[in-house]
C-alpha cells in the first residue's frame, strides 16, 4: 500500500541492503495466533526489525534514502501498539512503490461462511464495501471460499483505482474474531510475489 510513500520505500531499501540474494524460506510467528514461511527477501516490519534498521543507520543515511522523521515515528507508534503486521518484497521495488503484505485482526459477530455456496451473498456486500471505501467502482475479479489450515475463509482479488493489484484473504481465528490478510502488488503481473503469498497462505498454520 502506498500509504506510507517513500519514507517505506527507504527502509525497504536499507533493510534489501543488509539481506543476502537467497531464496530461503524463513518461518514466522505472527502475533495473531499463527506460524508462515516466506523467503529471506520478505522482511517483516516488527518492533526488533525496526530498531535494528534504526540503529543501524545514521539520520543522514535515512535522509537519503528519503526516510521521512514523522513516518518513521508514526510506524513506531503502530508496530508498538501491535496494531498490525507489514511484510515487504525487499526485491521488487518499483519506483515509488514494493509489494507487502499487511495482517491485523478484526472482531466480529458474524462468522465466515462455510461453502462457495454460502458465500455469493457476502461476495455482494464486498463490492459494495470496497467501492464505499475506495469512494471508486470496485470490480471483484475473483471472491472464492479458501480455506486456511482448515479453518474457513474468503479470497478476493480486484485492481485498485490507482492500478495496483490486490489480494485480500480473510480466515476465521476464533469465533469472535477473523484474521485479514491483505497483500498489495504494483500490478497483476507481479506473479513472483503473488507465488510467494500464495506458498506463505499454504504454510500457514495456527499456534493458538
Amino acid at each position: 500500500m502506498r500509504i506510507w510513500g517513500m519514507g517505506v520505500l527507504g527502509l525497504s531499501l536499507l533493510w534489501s541492503a543488509s539481506v543476502q540474494a537467497q531464496t530461503d524460506l524463513v518461518e514466522h510467528q505472527s502475533q495473531f495466533g499463527f506460524r508462515y514461511q516466506l523467503p529471506t527477501y520478505w522482511k517483516v516490519l516488527n518492533a526488533q526489525e525496526l530498531d535494528a534498521v534504526l540503529g543501524r543507520f545514521d539520520r543522514d543515511t535515512l535522509n537519503q534514502a528519503q526516510v521521512d522523521a514523522e513516518i518513521v515515528q508514526s510506524l513506531e507508534r503502530q508496530v508498538r501498539q501491535d496494531s498490525w503486521e507489514m511484510i515487504y518484497n525487499t526485491q521488487s521495488v518499483e519506483g515509488d512503490f514494493t509489494d507487502n503484505i499487511n495482517i491485523n485482526r478484526v472482531t466480529s459477530t458474524e462468522l465466515i461462511p462455510e461453502s462457495q455456496a454460502q458465500i455469493t451473498s457476502l461476495c455482494t456486500d464486498l463490492q459494495q464495501i470496497l467501492t464505499q471505501n475506495l469512494q471508486h467502482p470496485i470490480q471483484l475479479e475473483t471472491c472464492s471460499y479458501h480455506q486456511v489450515d482448515d479453518r474457513p475463509g474468503v479470497r478476493l482479488a480486484f485492481e485498485l483505482p490507482n492500478g495496483n493489484w490486490q489480494q485480500q484473504y480473510m480466515f476465521q481465528s476464533d469465533n469472535m474474531r477473523s484474521v485479514v490478510l491483505v497483500a498489495t502488488y504494483a500490478s497483476r503481473d507481479s506473479t513472483e510475489s503473488q507465488k510467494d503469498v500464495a506458498a506463505m497462505i499454504g504454510s500457514l498454520k495456527f499456534t493458538q
